[in-house]
């Protein structure tokens, strides 16, 4: 529990950042990465339309769904990755909730393509999964 709230003010602490040092222009880290401030009224990585109560309704789900398993039995890893996802999903509901949007600041390029534009808690969302996901070793019977 301690490690999603670590996560959730990470997040929400790197957006507040991300709206005073970008709004005057962009910051070029490199040729494979930038800070852009945008702003996403739909979803992570934009999925779901800006205006649609899908992202809610969706977002609702998860989080109810992530804090009840939270509480089942289950190995550490996946645990872990439970409380990454949650510690995702909670940092952009709470933006939401707080800005009406989510802000979104990290852009990742290489040559002409480049990811849509993201932030920690979009990271915390597809780690947690891959976590969850990862093969472990089956113990012996």
């Amino acid at each position: 529990m301690l490690l999603a709230f670590l996560l959730v003010a990470s997040d929400l602490g790197a957006k507040a950042l991300a709206r005073w040092g970008l709004r005057a222009s962009d910051l070029e880290l490199g040729p494979f990465l930038a800070l852009r401030l945008r702003f996403n009224e739909g979803s992570t990585f934009g999925l779901l339309p800006a205006g649609s109560a899908t992202w809610l309704v969706a977002g609702v789900v998860v989080f109810v769904a992530i804090f009840g398993w939270w509480f089942a039995p289950r190995s550490g890893s996946i645990a872990l990755g439970a409380a990454v996802v949650s510690a995702g999903g909670t940092g952009n509901l709470a933006d939401r909730w707080l800005q009406g949007r989510v802000t979104d600041f990290v852009a990742i390029r290489v040559s002409d393509w480049q990811l849509p534009i993201f932030n920690l808690a979009d990271t915390f969302l597809v780690l947690g999964v891959l976590i969850i996901l990862w093969p472990r070793p089956k113990p012996d019977a």
